[in-house]
């Protein structure tokens, strides 16, 4: 948080019980993501370095990922990334579902100056 900050957008899309959020991260930027607390489907397309709880690895290409519980990542986008998240919900607004996923919400780039 002390370094520069670099604005991402995020896309949002509520459709048949499930939540997507899309964003994309530039070449030559590191982003740590905010706890996520529930299980999700992490959809990547990119390719950067990622680190988890269990070290750091290069991803390249396009993954689909059942992604757990209680995890917290970090990227090295190497070239443009783009992560899509989605979970089940019975939200129905972008805040509603970031509170159900964090409890970081406050730190999300989409809670930045109303950008739902």
């Amino acid at each position: 948080m002390k370094l520069p900050q670099v604005e991402i957008d995020t896309d949002h899309a509520f459709h048949a019980g499930v939540y997507a959020r899309t964003i994309m991260i530039p070449a030559g930027v590191c982003l740590t993501g905010a706890l996520i607390q529930i299980p999700t489907v992490l959809i990547f397309s990119g390719d950067a370095l990622v680190h988890t709880a269990t070290g750091t690895e290069r991803m390249t290409g396009y993954h689909v990922i059942l992604a757990p519980q209680d995890r917290k990542q970090a990227f090295y986008a190497v070239s443009d990334t783009f992560l899509t998240m989605i979970f089940a919900t019975s939200s129905t607004t972008v805040e509603d579902a970031e509170n159900e996923f964090t409890t970081e919400a406050e730190k999300l780039f989409s809670r930045k100056q109303g950008r739902h």
